[in-house]
């Protein structure tokens, strides 16, 4: 597969902040999601620091088909992480010098907290590069990586962060130090022994290849082919979003200002609207889009397309070639990486590359 784009992200993840105790059952299930399977043992319940599940699943973004589980340990108890992070949000609240103080108890957060397990899964090789290189611009660190498996065409690594926990630990309390390191040997024997499969594969992933052809109206009744749209771009950016999409409509006045940038480089945006499927809808989309000063075209889904995409989660932003093809999908409002892509898939639409 093509590689992906070598320059700065922000992850998507998926969080979920739990206390110390989990059960065995419960930390093999979550790691699914990521393509493997293994039992923690007794090690990990009723800890005395904070044990937390940062994320599974996939990465999204720019990484479709990058897939990871990660955990980390801080070396403080449930309790007192709660009361600095409850703190944290009446120091922000209160605004001012409040700022600067939420900011240094964020530092001693971030301080006493240790990287216990970080796998990711990926498509192939260059894209567990791709993928490690942004991750190095992007937090600073550049941990290890041990391969773990090569299986059903993914390959899986741990990302070893020891050397930088190594600095952390002489600062926290002993008593978190010594159980840090329990847990660390702990998990590295559940991998030793882990079972490893392909990830469940991602909606965008999905999409990706898929041929797009649909005749429909805009929102003001006119009838359009998806063909002529297509054939007018080097590519269309059709976004896909709903009038009770809270996300949808805050990204609406960006992507009219992006769209007429776009015109320069002989593309588009054309937003569909999920819901508008009747009247009362359609004038309600009309009326948020000119709140938001967006007057790029917008369509009504038609039926037969909204059942070929199946359920999305929005908005979803598919990027269609002059053929209606899928080439690339982007799930959540990500406005900080929509140029970067079509930038990239029009070098690698240029004759000779």
């Amino acid at each position: 597969m093509k590689k992906l784009f070598a320059f700065l992200l922000m992850l998507v993840m998926l969080s979920s902040l739990t206390a110390g105790a989990f059960a065995a059952d419960e930390l093999s299930f979550d790691t699914e999601a990521a393509g493997f399977r293994f039992s923690l043992s007794d090690e990990f319940k009723n800890t005395v620091g904070t044990f937390l599940r940062d994320s599974y699943g996939e990465v999204g973004g720019l990484f479709p088909d990058i897939y990871l589980a990660s955990y980390t340990y801080i070396g403080m108890t449930w309790d007192e992480y709660k009361e600095k992070n409850g703190e944290i949000d009446a120091l922000i609240a209160a605004g001012g010098d409040g700022i600067e103080k939420a900011d240094e108890i964020n530092i001693q957060i971030d301080q006493a907290t240790l990287d216990v397990l970080f796998v990711v899964a990926a498509a192939d090789k260059d894209l567990e590069e791709e993928y490690y290189q942004q991750l190095i611009l992007r937090t600073g660190t550049n941990p290890e990586r041990i391969l773990l498996a090569e299986k059903d065409g993914y390959v899986f690594y741990q990302y070893d962060y020891s050397a930088a926990n190594e600095a952390k630990l002489s600062v926290i309390k002993p008593e978190f130090a010594e159980e840090y390191r329990r847990l660390e040997a702990a998990f590295r024997d559940a991998l030793s022994r882990a079972e490893f499969f392909a990830p469940p594969q991602s909606k965008a992933s999905a999409l990706r290849g898929m041929k797009l052809s649909f005749e429909t109206k805009d929102l003001d009744g006119n009838p359009v082919k998806s063909e002529e749209i297509f054939q007018q771009n080097e590519i269309t950016m059709l976004n896909i979003w709903a009038t009770w999409c809270g996300p949808c409509i805050g990204e609406l006045h960006f992507l009219d200002e992006f769209n007429g940038r776009l015109k320069e480089l002989n593309c588009a945006i054309v937003g569909l609207l999920y819901d508008g499927t009747k009247e009362k809808t359609i004038e309600k989309g009309k009326a948020l889009l000119a709140e938001e000063g967006a007057g790029y075209l917008n369509l009504a889904i038609p039926k037969d397309l909204k059942d070929q995409l199946g359920q999305l989660s929005l908005p979803t932003s598919l990027f269609v070639d002059r053929s209606g093809t899928v080439v690339f999908c982007i799930s959540g409002a990500n406005t900080s990486i929509y140029e970067p892509v079509i930038q990239k898939l029009l070098g690698e639409n240029k004759p000779g590359e």
